[in-house]
C-alpha cells in the first residue's frame, strides 16, 4: 500500500515555519524573562600598584655593598591585606561617617568580606581589587574607601618604623654613661 499524503506541500511548510517561528519567540521571551526578573548585580574595579617595602641586607665584608631586594611573599601579605577584616571595619566606618549605607545585614564587615576581591596580576606588582554587590550606591565608595584606608594604614606603618629604627639606631650610637 502506498502512502498518500493528502495535505499540499506548500501547507505542510507553511506549518513547520508556523512551529519553528513559535518555539523560537517563546525561546526568547522565556530567555529575557529569565534574565530581566534576575536583580542586577554591580561591580567596581581598582587596579593598584603594591611596591612592598625592600629589604636590605648587610654586606658580607667590606668591599661589597649592601644588596637591595623585594620578597614576593611580602607582596601577598600586602594583597591579602586588601580584604583583611581590620582594614575593612576601618573602611565600613569611613563609609558610615560619610553618609547613609545601604542595610548590609547582622555582620556588615562579613558581607563586604564576602564581596571584596583582591587578585595579583601575574608577573606584576598590579593588584585589581574588585567589589560585586546588587547594590549599586555601595561598590565603587567602598573600593575608593578600602584603597585610602590602605594606603593611610600603610603610611602609617611605615612612619612607625621609621622613628622606631631611628630611635634604636639613635640608642646604639650614643655613648654610654658612667653609672
Amino acid at each position: 500500500m502506498a502512502w498518500v499524503d493528502a495535505i499540499p506541500s506548500h501547507h505542510r511548510s507553511r506549518r513547520r515555519a508556523i512551529t519553528f517561528v513559535s518555539a523560537l519567540l517563546f525561546a526568547l521571551a522565556s530567555g529575557l524573562i529569565y534574565v530581566y526578573a534576575r536583580p542586577p548585580e554591580y561591580r567596581a574595579a581598582a587596579r593598584l600598584k603594591i611596591a612592598p617595602a625592600a629589604m636590605v641586607s648587610e654586606a658580607s665584608d667590606t668591599k661589597s655593598a649592601p644588596s637591595v631586594g623585594t620578597d614576593a611573599t611580602s607582596f601577598l601579605s600586602e594583597v591579602q591585606l586588601l580584604t583583611s577584616r581590620p582594614l575593612l571595619e576601618t573602611a565600613f566606618e569611613r563609609l558610615r561617617e560619610k553618609g547613609p549605607i545601604p542595610e548590609l545585614g547582622a555582620d556588615p564587615v562579613a558581607e563586604i568580606q564576602r564581596s571584596m576581591r583582591a587578585e595579583p596580576t601575574p608577573g606584576t606588582q598590579i593588584v585589581e581589587l574588585t567589589a560585586d554587590s546588587h547594590q549599586q550606591g555601595l561598590v565603587a565608595p567602598l573600593v575608593n574607601t578600602v584603597i585610602d584606608a590602605y594606603r593611610e594604614q600603610t603610611a602609617a606603618v611605615y612612619r612607625g618604623s621609621a622613628v622606631s629604627s631611628y630611635s634604636i639606631r639613635k640608642t646604639m650610637s650614643s655613648p654610654k654613661s658612667p653609672a
